[in-house]
């Protein structure tokens, strides 16, 4: 993004703005080479020099920007002179948020320049939204109507003939979305198949897509997915008009992605969650403040019932276990149904960051263990043990899992992490598909070891907590997110530890 801008602010005039990299801290398999290839580069810091750099600074530390100039040797009319040649702070820009507001229009980012930028954003963006009556504000400034495309038609969809002419029945949304953003394509196609129904019902919708993909050529993949079965296509703003897109999320404060803003022919706001309402159905078209209400109403009985279904079956997989002499595994935070548990085939499959355990398996004495192998190992595992009261089982959603307090211990594979109290030390062993982990706890000595396909001596395993409290009992416990494991509490894989692994102490 730093390189993109400082590109087009020398695009009118050569070297304008130069780039420095200052190799100020290096994170753990990080590498300063690349950016010190890129630009010019200070890699040895002596103290002398950071200090100063951190006193510049204010001591914001990394990814921040500070934008110097030559003294101009002249006095301003404040009285106010500048020694000639002497660096002078035009700029400090933590966390490059001001590059990233105003980007090269910005330059060089000074206090007056962004309050300038900011001053000419507010006349263009009030400008623009004086004309979003009948949808002016989709045309050019002269009225040219010429801002729309279907790339996969040559005639292109003109407000005046695919929008305006809807009439007083008809709905047009403003998809503000991106072929990158992933909840983007989960929407994308609810919004073109609700879009298909409606067509094919005779009703009036059109969709303008308003894309944020970082090329043209994203933007135009992702324009030729937007197809129905019958070949309709949804509109798009050319993606050329880059400033418009900008202008159109300030009018509607889109601040994240996908937002779907459901407009009248006329340019009346109907709402800003089009999401919300077209995940409704079809049937609630034309969403309007009644057809909300009902379809809000429709979406809390259906997941009420989907929620009794996922809680009944959770009820008969536990009596099934049981009755076949199984560890009983179980959903413990998260709603019902984000977990898919096959208890036959012993697999878990973590829908959203949820977390399952196996209270009934509680031990107070010797050696717990259990083994997972991991199935999908693209998301988030928090895998290891809790005591008996340290996971309250909620049916809520919840941003914490094993590790996150202190009455449970967990490792991840996926991060290289060891989870303790919400503490994350660095943890050098990674997962991958088909890996074994084991995990034991010797509840006698109060420690949790680990193994990786049946080694307890390599890839940082062996003891990797060791915690008075383990003495009290624990019981198998693992919290994911995106990541699928199979289970074992028999029939293992690998052995659990020998005696001498015991004798290791956990890396603080």
């Amino acid at each position: 993004e730093l390189a993109e801008t400082v590109e087009k602010v020398n695009a009118d005039k050569a070297a304008r703005q130069v780039v420095v990299y200052v190799a100020w801290e290096l994170y753990e398999g990080g590498d300063h080479a690349p950016f010190a290839d890129k630009y010019h580069s200070i890699l040895d810091m002596s103290d002398e020099l950071k200090t100063t750099f951190n006193m510049i600074a204010s001591g914001e530390g990394p990814l921040t920007l500070l934008n110097l100039r030559k003294g101009s040797g002249v006095c301003g009319m404040d009285g106010k002179c500048e020694a000639e040649g002497v660096p002078v702070l035009t700029c400090l820009d933590a966390g490059l948020r001001r590059i990233r507001t105003a980007g090269a229009a910005g330059y060089p980012w000074s206090d007056a320049k962004m309050e300038e930028v900011a001053a000419e954003e507010k006349s263009r963006v009030d400008a623009l939204k004086a004309r979003q009556t009948n949808l002016e504000f989709l045309k050019t400034h002269d009225g040219q109507d010429t801002q729309l495309v279907r790339t996969k038609f040559p005639t292109a969809p003109t407000v005046a003939i695919d929008l305006a002419s809807l009439g007083e029945e008809g709905i047009v949304g403003l998809y503000f979305s991106a072929h990158w953003c992933p909840p983007c394509r989960r929407f994308t196609p609810q919004l073109v198949k609700c879009y298909e129904d409606l067509k094919a019902q005779g009703k009036k919708f059109e969709v303008v897509f308003v894309s944020s993909d970082k090329d043209e050529a994203g933007f135009e993949e992702y324009c030729n997915e937007m197809v129905t079965s019958k070949g309709d296509q949804l509109i798009a703003l050319d993606y050329a008009n880059r400033q418009l897109k900008t202008d159109l999320s300030k009018i509607f404060d889109v601040e994240g992605i996908p937002t779907l803003v459901l407009l009248k022919p006329d340019g009346t706001v109907i709402t800003e969650d089009g999401t919300s309402a077209v995940s409704f159905g079809a049937e609630y078209f034309p969403w309007d403040a009644e057809d909300i209400k009902k379809g809000e109403a429709d979406a809390a009985d259906k997941q009420a019932a989907v929620l009794k279904v996922a809680v009944d079956q959770e009820k008969e997989a536990a009596v099934a276990q049981r009755a076949a002499g199984d560890t009983v595994m179980q959903r413990m935070i998260g709603t019902p149904g984000c977990i898919e548990h096959n208890h036959m085939a012993k697999t878990l499959k973590f829908l959203n960051f949820a977390t399952a355990g196996a209270p009934e398996a509680l031990t107070t004495s010797g050696v717990l263990y259990y083994e997972i192998q991991i199935l999908q190992s693209e998301g988030i595992p928090q895998v290891g043990f809790s005591l008996k009261d340290g996971t309250e089982i909620s049916d809520e959603r919840c941003g914490e899992g094993c590790g996150d307090n202190a009455s449970s211990w967990a490792v991840d594979g996926t991060r290289q992490v060891k989870w303790h109290k919400g503490d994350a030390p660095k943890w050098k062993c990674s997962w991958a598909t088909d890996d074994v982990i084991g995990l034991a706890a010797n509840i006698d000595l109060g420690k949790i070891a680990v193994s990786k396909n049946g080694v307890w001596t390599e890839d940082a395993c062996g003891v990797v907590f060791q915690d008075d409290t383990i003495k009290s009992g624990v019981f198998p416990c693992l919290t994911g997110g995106g990541y699928e494991v199979r289970y074992a509490f028999s029939n293992f894989t690998h052995a659990a530890p020998a005696a001498e692994i015991w004798a290791g102490v956990a890396a603080s």
